[in-house]
């Protein structure tokens, strides 16, 4: 067993979602892939294509991934040894009668071994990794992934790695700390061998085949945990498990990218590490992260405990959910890993371990009878997407009051909207809309006032905050700027597959935000103002000229308020047409 030294604060959990971008199929396409590779093998494409029917009839979402498909042919492969089939009187058996030169089970192997070569080309998307082995070595990475991309990526980019074989397996290679990764890879790996000795070796080949034969005579067979194999002995993978516990035990945070937790004994391992370790964080970036978190790791079934009754009147046990240790300290990150990973750690971290810190230091406070502002809290938490501590720390802050902090409650509502979106939590998200309008609605053309100087003859053009407090459109871009970087980086974590809402709202604060570079020296030249107005206001533009001509010739205040109502009035319809009517409503007042 072994024992590793040192004590990293950070984890990385791999699962199949991380290799996508490598070119790796995810589990899902991988059927569909190994239905081409098979399409001209009669007999096994005509068995494949009933077994993937029969499999999406008995599926809530008529979904197939590889493992379900693998689990399934290796139980049909091994039927006549379940005991199960004893018990029922079956006749007709709808996969008789194929016959190809290869067994299906044997190509399928074949082919997820295949799939696990990648080329080091396809790795850049990795390179964030170097910053984190810059600051976390070693960097502890844990994989339940058979391919090779953490190999590749430390070939391309002349790393050192460990992951427990030299020529044999050799758990002692994990306690060097002198290696840029340490690679535990739960499942195996396209590499890795078990000899019909009960040796394991590892073997770097390109070979397309799930089994080889060494120099020695001996069969050796891919070390690799299919379905029906995982509770298997294998001496490697029970030591890691082991291994992957004592990390959890003691790690801070743990990134966890493309892992549905579909397997019960990870799930189980970490619940059991952070029950032990109550600073543990989970980073969970998948586009499913959210119903992964509710449906495998939020709540653990306690069998039997409840009961109910039922339609006759008899009680009846029932399993009851609880919340597990991991409630509340998971943040879902819904986005594609490869879009997210370059802000993983300069963002996503930074921002949590803000928070974190400022939490600590107001408890700390608070414990000692001081009173303290718990909403300093809720902008970094906002900004890593931690809701549910989020959540928490609003919990403690009276909005009402928080809110007269105009710009950093305008940031927060805003933020929080966005995260609301990104989580599909419409309800929610608009709850923190209304939140957000209310404070933008500081931004009103109520203010706008002309100066006659010797020359030149400026427009300047102001915003309200309250009845009393004046802030100009130089004093307003620093905010708006803020939102509109905060809309666009929500947009590009999205790629391709955009959330239209998120689109829609970073568009209007565009516009805003482009609007108010137009007024950010403070004031703007009458001519150019005419300039760019003429065209789309001609009508009030002259009104304009002949009202400013009678201004200028003999100043009144009567004369003033008529240049300013004309001016305010172009304004007003100029935001219109910006924010009404669509995402954004902004009441203007004239």
């Amino acid at each position: 067993m072994s024992i590793i030294p040192g004590n990293n604060e950070i984890v990385f959990f791999l699962g199949a979602g991380a290799s996508v971008a490598a070119g790796v199929p995810e589990t899902f396409g991988m059927v569909d892939s190994f239905k081409e590779r098979i399409s001209s093998q009669p007999g096994n494409l005509h068995a494949l294509n009933k077994i993937v029917d029969i499999l999406k009839r008995n599926d809530e979402h008529g979904k197939v991934d590889i493992e379900l498909l693998l689990e399934t042919i290796e139980r049909l492969d091994n039927r006549d040894k379940d005991i199960l089939l004893k018990f029922f009187n079956i006749t007709n058996y709808v996969l008789e009668g194929y016959v190809d030169k290869k067994p299906l089970k044997e190509e399928l192997k074949d082919f997820i071994k295949e799939s696990g070569i990648v080329e080091g080309s396809k790795i850049r998307y990795l390179e964030p990794l170097l910053g984190f082995i810059a600051e976390n070595r070693p960097l502890d990475v844990f994989s339940v992934n058979y391919d090779v991309c953490i190999e590749q990526f430390c070939n391309v980019y002349k790393k050192e790695y460990v992951d427990g074989f030299d020529i044999g397996w050799n758990p002692k290679l994990f306690e060097r700390t002198d290696v840029d990764i340490r690679l535990f890879k739960l499942h195996g790996s396209v590499m890795w061998y078990r000899t019909d000795r009960g040796d394991y070796v590892k073997l770097p080949i390109r070979s397309h085949n799930a089994e080889t034969r060494l120099i020695t005579g001996e069969k050796a067979e891919s070390l690799i945990l299919y379905p029906m194999r995982k509770w298997e002995y294998a001496e490697p993978l029970l030591e890691l498990l082991i291994d992957l516990k004592r990390k959890l035990e003691k790690a801070k945070f743990v990134f966890v990218i493309g892992y549905s937790f579909r397997d019960e004994h990870i799930r189980r391992i970490f619940w059991d590490s952070s029950r032990k370790n109550k600073e543990l964080v989970v980073f969970l970036i998948s586009p499913n992260s959210d119903e992964i978190y509710s449906n495998r790791l939020r709540d653990y079934e306690i069998p039997g405990i409840s009961h109910a009754f039922s339609s006759n009147f008899e009680y009846e046990k029932f399993d009851a959910a609880a919340p597990s240790e991991l409630a509340r300290r998971v943040i879902c990150l819904p986005y594609k890993f490869e879009n997210m990973f370059p802000l993983l750690k300069n963002h996503f971290l930074k921002k949590l371990k803000e928070g974190l810190v400022r939490e600590s230091d107001l408890l700390n406070r608070e414990n000692k009878g001081e009173i303290v502002e718990w909403w300093s809290c809720l902008k970094p938490f906002a900004e890593c997407e931690y809701m549910g501590k989020f959540n928490e720390i609003l919990s403690r802050v009276d909005w009402n009051e928080f809110s007269k902090n105009r710009e950093l409650a305008l940031e927060v509502s805003f933020i929080a909207t966005l995260n609301c979106l990104s989580h599909q939590n419409i309800v929610e998200a608009e709850g923190w809309f209304k939140k957000f309008m209310d404070c933008f609605n500081i931004y009103r053309v109520e203010n706008i006032r002309v100066e006659t100087r010797s020359q030149p003859e400026s427009i300047y053009l102001g915003f309200t905050l309250t009845e009393s407090s004046y802030v100009g459109a130089y004093q307003s871009i620093g905010t708006i700027q803020r939102l509109y970087e905060i809309s666009k980086l929500k947009v590009l974590l999205f790629d391709e597959n955009k959330n239209q809402k998120i689109e829609e709202i970073r568009y209007k604060i565009e516009q805003f935000y482009n609007y108010l570079l137009l007024w950010k020296v403070g004031g703007v030249l009458l001519t150019d103002y005419i300039g760019f107005r003429e065209l789309k206001y001609s009508r009030l533009i002259e009104e304009l000229k002949k009202e400013y001509e009678k201004y200028k010739t003999q100043y009144s205040q009567e004369q003033h308020t008529k240049v300013n109502k004309i001016l305010k009035e172009i304004e007003t319809e100029e935001l219109r047409g910006i924010f009404g009517g669509s995402v954004l409503t902004v009441e203007l007042v004239s």
